[in-house]
């Protein structure tokens, strides 16, 4: 089925599902036509017959100049959404803002939504997003305000629009050599369960957890789950239903999935560095993912 069928540009699409039906985001190049930058968010509505519910082809989700990209999104808790997304609207540096959709897809938090966080002068890239479990989003982003090498941050916005962990955001990794995207989950308790790694000196995954108050359970860089001169790749976590996480990743040098559990302090409760997932000869290890199994 068509979401939208607008004849310009639409790419990136994000999915959230609601008590009837999905939320569709997405970029959309129609207001700057064919041959421009300029890119918009618009987001659908379906219900579980896959019948629109708004405005055919979407509607626009934060209406401001320049361009606004990779969008991700979380149900609200009362059928609409928040919507994160790279924000070019001040030309440069881009910063990470976020809108509220209602059920009935009108946005929330005015024409400019709200922005992760007020420190300005710096570019801010959006990384990934979980729910808070209270109608709000957690949101992660890569931020150049220390070092022209980014560092990880995060904010808790509030169901209301409210920066709930400072308006600076929680700083939860620096230094050198980090990868650019940081996986994230849920922990159960209004804060969430953090997983990155580096590649240099030498490949290291990393564990971080921020309380539903914004408080780090791990000092520093975060936890080392692994630390290899083997290439690691595809770093994801998950959380449980008893409040801790799993975390996996690829070696792609042995060719193994490896996964490891860490409670809220980033303890490791398996086997060090990991246990083997997925060990067979000639098993496809490009890519995995972590799910829950409801059962811890």
């Amino acid at each position: 089925m068509n979401v939208c069928n607008n004849s310009n540009f639409q790419a990136f699409p994000a999915i959230c599902s609601t008590d009837d039906g999905v939320i569709i985001s997405w970029t959309d190049q129609r207001n700057g036509g064919a041959n421009s930058r300029e890119m918009a968010i618009f987001a659908q509505k379906l219900d579980i017959n896959g019948n629109a519910q708004w405005t055919a082809n979407g509607v626009q989700v934060i209406d401001l100049p320049q361009s606004q990209n990779n969008t991700k999104i979380v149900h609200d808790g009362a059928n609409g959404a928040l919507v994160a997304m790279n924000d070019e609207s001040n030309s440069y540096p881009n910063r990470v803002t976020i809108q509220k959709l209602n059920a009935s897809g009108a946005p929330q938090w005015g024409t400019n939504g709200v922005q992760v966080t007020t420190s300005t002068g710096f570019t801010q890239y959006l990384n990934n997003v979980c729910t808070d479990g209270n109608g709000g989003m957690i949101v992660t982003w890569n931020d150049q305000r220390n070092s022209f090498n980014p560092d990880f941050y995060t904010q808790r916005i509030s169901s209301a629009g409210t920066k709930l962990w400072g308006n600076s955001g929680v700083h939860i990794s620096s230094g050198t050599g980090f990868t650019d995207v940081c996986s994230v989950t849920p922990d159960g308790a209004s804060g969430a369960y953090f997983a990155f790694y580096k590649s240099s000196p030498s490949y290291t995954v990393f564990a971080q957890h921020v309380s539903s108050a914004g408080a780090l359970s791990y000092s520093g860089t975060g936890a080392t789950i692994i630390s290899t001169a083997n290439i690691l790749s595809q770093v994801k976590v998950t959380g449980t239903t008893e409040g801790n996480a799993i975390i996996s990743w690829i070696n792609n040098t042995a060719k193994i999935v490896y996964a490891q559990k860490i409670d809220s302090t980033c303890a490791a409760l398996w086997t060090a560095n990991g246990i083997g997932v997925a060990t067979a000869t000639g098993e496809k290890t490009s890519y995995c993912e972590a799910v829950t199994d409801g059962g811890g």
